[in-house]
């Protein structure tokens, strides 16, 4: 089982590493649209979807050889959590708080990184995989979302932070991680009285 683990870290750190997409490894990301998390905007705003990640900084930063990779204390370690993936297709911690909220159209909405690692919260047109090709196989998402091929550098979401997103006028609009896909929310538009 040790070797194991240890074989599937090095499988996942070899993929890593081949990746053209591979998120920025550094938490200070220049952003316009990334604030400090202790914006002005209430952290009981139903408008603020949370993400969260449990990750061990001793050894996923070990794995990646990179003290950036993981900045906050989580408790879930590198094997455990490809382990989890292989066995379930996701890591329970890595999520985002709500799954599905109902906001009024022509509102924003906001995603606050309370993790340690670096994560997006971009709009899709359909869940799919991201931009790890191990993370998408082991999850169970090999055909990836359009929209995670085209990220830009202030689409990564650097632990503290707030990411605001803009919503279109489609009714349910699909929202998901590309670094870790089974992470994913729905936003639905409520209907206003005609």
């Amino acid at each position: 089982m040790r070797f194991t683990a240890v074989a599937v870290s090095a499988l996942a750190l070899a993929a890593l590493a081949c990746t053209d997409s591979a998120p920025p490894t550094t938490p200070a990301i220049a952003n316009k649209q990334l604030v400090a998390a202790n914006a002005d905007r209430s952290a009981d705003d139903a408008r603020t979807l949370r993400m969260y990640d449990s990750c061990d900084p001793a050894t996923f930063n070990a794995v990646f050889n990179d003290p950036t990779i993981c900045i906050k204390q989580g408790h879930v370690p590198f094997d455990r959590f490809i382990a989890e993936l292989t066995q379930t297709q996701q890591a329970a911690q890595w999520r985002f708080a709500q799954q599905n909220v109902e906001l009024t159209p022509g509102a924003d909405v906001f995603a606050l990184n309370q993790g340690g690692e670096v994560h997006t919260f971009t709009r899709v047109a359909q869940f799919g995989g991201g931009i790890i090709p191990l993370l998408n196989n082991l999850s169970g998402d090999t055909s990836v979302a359009p929209e995670c091929t085209t990220l830009e550098p202030d689409d990564f979401v650097a632990p503290g932070a707030l990411y605001t997103a803009e919503l279109n006028t489609d009714a349910v609009q699909h929202f998901q991680c590309c670094i870790h896909p089974w992470m994913r929310a729905d936003i639905t538009l409520k209907h206003l009285g005609s």
